[in-house]
């Protein structure tokens, strides 16, 4: 079943969406989980993750590790520390993460292999969740409800609103839940429930995306004009932030530079098929004026697709968030000059490491900054060749 019909080709192999066990309108993005023994690697590294191994740790695979970390240097008498408590871990009854986010879209893909893996690593289990409907917030909320009856040991959530989230926030806190936000924040809600952030300073981001736009645009011989910035939704706290920091960052450049760069905002969609003709209607409007779109998401990726079926290449500048296959192809063809990227991987692995932490050592969660990384056609080949795992990642079932 579609997510409010608008899941398209992520350019994933073997990606599917199904809907959660939980019920109701709670879907998932389910990793590794398509066959017995089957492996996914990472081109960084030669060590595998195992895709139904229920073990914290193979007792070879941690004398590996350690064999490897001992030929560093690295290693005294810590490796039978760590050994024993593994052992012991072992033997505890299993906790569970759970991760809920108000979209399901290939962003997540890296997110969701991250945490899986950590939880992989610590013998944990592990859940994610969303909306069938993106951004519908009665639906986050009734996924979180579900979620909460499985009585996790924590829930990392992201809070694409600053009240419908408090109910369940409240609930969890006091059935001792550990709870983590990632991705995406409302700051009023995170401080008063003093709750840790994994992700990006989105206002900061913006800033970044609104000047290394406006540099690119002086490169191409341009000291005024104006930028589109794109929203594929104009609600949530992180769009809105992007898109404050984005006509911060062009101001300030104009005020450094004396350049005159306008701006105009242009709300387009998580789905290509309703994006391009809203790309489309914005183009043939104000055609004459726009020199780039400084988008706050991955519509980069779409207004790439619309720019080489239009033959527009070299029309005018291009560039946003995210580095998602897509985007990536689309800058290698030279129709997206630049993407910022939050490392959705960290946003996964981090998380469920801060949360391991809390629950079971009982140091308290701390906030983490996972971006924003400028890539460009300067490091296009590192980064791709790094994104481009994540196109391969074998997710069963995502339709």
């Amino acid at each position: 079943m579609a997510q409010d019909d608008s899941i398209y080709d992520w350019g994933i192999d073997g990606v599917e969406v199904r809907q959660s066990e939980l019920g109701g309108a709670a879907f998932e993005i389910v990793v590794n989980d398509a066959g017995a023994g089957e492996t996914v690697a990472s081109p960084a590294s030669s060590n595998p993750l195992p895709s139904s191994s229920s073990a914290p740790f193979s007792r070879r695979g941690f004398l590996g590790s350690v064999a490897t970390l001992g030929s560093m240097g690295t290693l005294s008498g810590v490796a039978a520390t760590a050994l024993t408590s593994t052992s012991a871990s072992a033997q505890s009854p299993r906790k569970k993460l759970a991760m809920v986010t108000h979209i399901i879209d290939p962003f997540y893909v890296p997110a969701v292999y991250g945490a899986k893996e950590f939880c992989r690593f610590a013998g944990w289990d592990f859940q994610f969740a969303g909306p069938m409907i993106a951004f519908n917030i009665p639906q986050v909320v009734d996924v979180l409800d579900r979620v909460l009856a499985t009585k996790p040991d924590a829930l990392a959530t992201v809070i694409s609103d600053p009240s419908a989230y408090n109910a369940a926030i409240e609930k969890a806190q006091s059935a001792g839940i550990a709870v983590l936000c990632f991705n995406v924040n409302e700051k009023s809600v995170l401080d008063k429930y003093d709750i840790p952030f994994i992700g990006q300073n989105n206002l900061d981001a913006g800033h970044t995306n609104g000047m290394v736009a406006a540099q690119f645009a002086v490169k191409a011989g341009k000291t005024s004009g104006e930028f589109v910035i794109g929203q594929q939704s104009a609600a949530t706290p992180n769009i809105i932030d992007r898109t404050t920091g984005t006509i911060h960052g062009l101001q300030d450049y104009n005020k450094a530079h004396g350049t005159n760069f306008t701006w105009s905002t242009m709300l387009d969609a998580v789905d290509e098929n309703r994006a391009l003709p809203l790309i489309q209607a914005k183009w043939t409007r104000d055609q004459d004026k726009i020199i780039g779109f400084a988008n706050t998401g991955w519509e980069t990726w779409f207004i790439g697709d619309f720019i080489e079926q239009n033959n527009l290449h070299g029309r005018f500048l291009n560039g946003g968030f995210d580095t998602l296959p897509g985007v990536m192809a689309q800058m290698a063809k030279g129709n997206v000059q630049w993407a910022l990227n939050q490392n959705p991987y960290a946003q996964g692995w981090i998380t469920a490491a801060l949360a391991y932490m809390q629950v079971v050592h009982g140091y308290k969660a701390l906030s983490y900054a996972s971006g924003p990384e400028v890539d460009t056609m300067a490091n296009f080949t590192t980064v791709n060749a790094r994104e481009k795992f994540w196109a391969s990642v074998h997710v069963s079932e995502i339709r």
